[in-house]
């Protein structure tokens, strides 16, 4: 079969544009890559503009195999959420929100699992940053550097901030912290450092949740049989047991955990949020009242108040309900709810199956769902964004592996 020169002409330049489409796409992954893993412990905004350089990821199939059935998943959600969009009442509020999904989820996690090879060095660049940003806490803590920098909050109300809220702070640290331990050596010392920054967040949800993460650690470190990861763990509750006992996170965990929660108006008005959700339930319990419609129902705010019931929003706005679950049930029914579960469910089962750091990993993620009963960190952006961009990286790594494992055994046949 003969082939002319102008039809191997036309073959060379078409390989030649898809190796450069393919070597600019891994161009654009590597610089989104960069701005979340650094720029993500400071700000969500870095998030977004690292996310315009992972757009290619979303259609990058080969790499997607892998997670194929999170993203779909994913999408037929914000499908669903776009078509109550349409129906919603205030259209621009429910667009934003379904946006904010595809934003703070979709995005970063498929840029995450098309980083491939170079996962790893992302996911350490990422720990180092959140350390960083904790360290410059804990130096305003101990009053080395101001309570507020760059206008943002990085010590206040006796809590740790660092440029985020400090329940989204809590969320990020307690998906960073078995990160840390598990890459050991010159990491595991982070490890420490980032369970000190938890315990003065001041988050009692994240409290809640942490033992889960502790029983996770533990475990790991008795399989690993080294005293040396057993001797980290108890000197870092010591170490963290004395930071809550000198810090003003000590009252709020009395307050909490001492009878005295129906005197703080922060965790009392969250029977009030919850109150809520059971009315907007009973209203439209298949499909809810919409994305973002919690906005609009200021009528609510005075029913509370006709029940007794207070609750701490200073905007005369509802956000969300204080539980992820709550608000997803509220504004996208029981369908969007089942969604949601099944997003959930697939992402962990995936973590599970990703090798000793997704075990460990999902820990973390086990607990942060915990920590989401009490707030909705899982919409975004700070701690969401991380959770998935994390999620994505530690995939990524768990399928290079696996590859590189099937390359190895094919030698070993031949």
């Amino acid at each position: 079969m003969q082939i002319s020169f102008y039809t191997f002409l036309v073959i060379s330049k078409e390989k030649d544009y898809y190796k450069f489409m393919s070597k600019l796409r891994d161009i654009m992954y590597s610089i989104g890559g960069f701005i979340l893993s650094i720029g993500l412990p400071f700000t969500h905004i870095f998030g977004y503009v690292g996310g315009i350089f992972g757009l290619p990821a979303l259609f990058d199939r080969k790499k997607l195999t892998y997670v194929k059935s999170v993203v779909i998943m994913m999408c037929a959600f914000l499908l669903y959420c776009i078509i109550l969009a349409i129906f919603a009442e205030k259209k621009s509020l429910a667009f934003i929100g379904t946006l904010n999904y595809f934003a703070h989820w979709i995005i970063p996690f498929v840029l995450g699992i098309c980083l491939g090879k170079r996962a790893m060095r992302f996911l350490k660049i990422y720990v180092v940053m959140i350390t960083v940003v904790i360290v410059i806490g804990l130096c305003s803590f101990i009053g080395i550097f101001p309570k507020m920098l760059l206008g943002e909050k990085i010590w206040s109300e006796g809590m740790l901030w660092c440029f985020h809220h400090h329940n989204a702070l809590a969320g990020m640290l307690i998906l960073a912290i078995p990160i840390a331990f598990h890459l050991g050596g010159l990491y595991a010392m982070i490890f420490p450092i980032l369970s000190v920054g938890l315990i003065l967040t001041g988050s009692r949800g994240y409290f809640i949740a942490t033992p889960l993460l502790i029983i996770g650690i533990v475990l790991y470190a008795i399989k690993k049989g080294s005293k040396y990861w057993i001797i980290l763990i108890i000197l870092t509750i010591l170490i963290s047991g004395v930071a809550l006992l000198t810090s003003d996170v000590r009252n709020r965990v009395d307050t909490m955990f001492g009878g005295k929660w129906q005197t703080d108006l922060p965790a009392y008005s969250r029977l009030g949020y919850w109150q809520i959700a059971g009315w907007i339930f009973q209203e439209n319990p298949i499909f809810g009242i919409g994305p973002g419609q919690l906005r609009t129902r200021t009528d609510l705010i005075q029913k509370l108040e006709e029940h007794n019931f207070s609750i701490d929003e200073k905007t005369a706005q509802i956000k969300h309900l204080h539980n992820f679950y709550l608000t997803t049930l509220a504004e996208t029914g029981i369908v969007g709810l089942l969604f949601i579960l099944s997003i959930l469910y697939l992402l962990g089962k995936k973590l599970w199956n990703s090798g000793e750091l997704g075990k460990l990993f999902g820990w973390g993620y086990f607990a942060f769902l915990i920590g989401n009963l009490f707030d909705s960190q899982m919409r975004g952006p700070s701690a969401a964004m991380d959770l998935f961009f994390l999620s994505g990286l530690i995939m990524a790594i768990s399928a290079h592996s696996d590859t590189n494992k099937k390359h190895r055994e094919s030698l070993v046949v031949e």
